[in-house]
């Protein structure tokens, strides 16, 4: 015995694992009993069984510490691990579901020609004033009250096309504009103020911070946006129609996607003002343009 305590001393010097030393201590002491080995081989076996105790206990600590990183709240995610990150919460960024279209079909900006670029390529049943807008540069389409205006340039539309345009609502509170819609009729035919119900279109109501959406198969549906803090800054809308699909985003947030035409339709691009304003609320839109792929 106390030959072999001498060797359990001696290993003991090597082992820098205390976990380790004591599961030796452990299995020398076990197997001692019931062997009948020489005390000159039980020198490599005490440092085998120590060598074996030391991974073990080694592989239990790793196991340990990767439960602990998982579990962490402040771990983050990349390239698909998980890497600890004490005191910083993870940010989740969307990835952006519009695409703009490469092949340009119409634009305009409003910037050459001014009201003579409205008049040539938009028919309206009310009025239309190119304006400046303080700290929002360039020109803007003034949306006139209970007025629509339709594209009067015909476009073979493709399967499938984009259309993006800015949209900048003045005013105090939702009561100070009522629905703006836009969309697509089936003729170029303007015949009085569009109500987006009769349409393949969409209506932005600040009133009640949702979004209609009206199909020409009778498929209608409605979604929530919220309006109150859209006041006097610029949205950028933008559109994806593929076949009968329509997808719709304000900001790159998606607020609408149906399939809102009948097969082959004929699509002609509309765009109507509030039914009324309040308080001086303004509806202006501007860099208006239309792509393929």
């Amino acid at each position: 015995m106390s030959t072999l305590i001498k060797i359990i001393n001696q290993y003991r010097l090597k082992c820098t694992n205390n976990e380790a030393y004591k599961t030796l201590v452990a299995l020398v002491f076990f197997i001692w009993p019931i062997s009948t080995v020489s005390a000159a081989p039980w020198d490599k076996l005490v440092e085998q069984v120590g060598e074996i105790a030391s991974q073990a206990i080694q592989g239990k600590q790793n196991e340990n510490q990767n439960n602990s990183r998982d579990q962490s709240p402040d771990a983050e995610i990349s390239n698909g691990r998980l890497n600890g990150n004490q005191g910083t919460r993870p940010q989740i960024t969307n990835a952006s579901e519009f695409e703009s279209g490469s092949k340009v079909l119409f634009q305009s900006r409003f910037d050459n020609g001014g009201s003579t670029d409205f008049r040539g390529n938009w028919n309206t049943n009310g009025s239309g004033q190119i304006v400046s807008v303080d700290s929002y540069p360039g020109r803007w389409l003034a949306l006139a009250e209970d007025s629509s205006y339709k594209l009067r340039n015909f476009i073979n539309y493709p399967q499938k096309f984009t259309i993006e345009f800015d949209l900048l609502a003045i005013g105090g509170a939702s009561a100070d504009i009522s629905n703006i819609g836009f969309g697509f009729q089936r003729d170029n035919v303007l015949r009085g103020h569009i109500r987006s119900s009769n349409t393949a279109g969409i209506s932005l109501n600040y009133a009640s911070n949702k979004v209609y959406i009206y199909s020409s198969n009778g498929r209608d549906s409605k979604s929530r946006y919220d309006f109150v803090n859209g006041f006097n800054r610029p949205y950028h809308v933008a559109i994806t129609v593929t076949g009968v699909w329509m997808d719709v985003l304000i900001d790159g947030v998606k607020v609408a996607g149906s399939d809102v035409f009948a097969e082959s339709e004929q699509k002609h691009l509309y765009i109507s003002g509030p039914n009324r304003y309040r308080n001086q609320g303004r509806v202006l839109i501007k860099n208006i343009r239309i792509a393929g792929f």
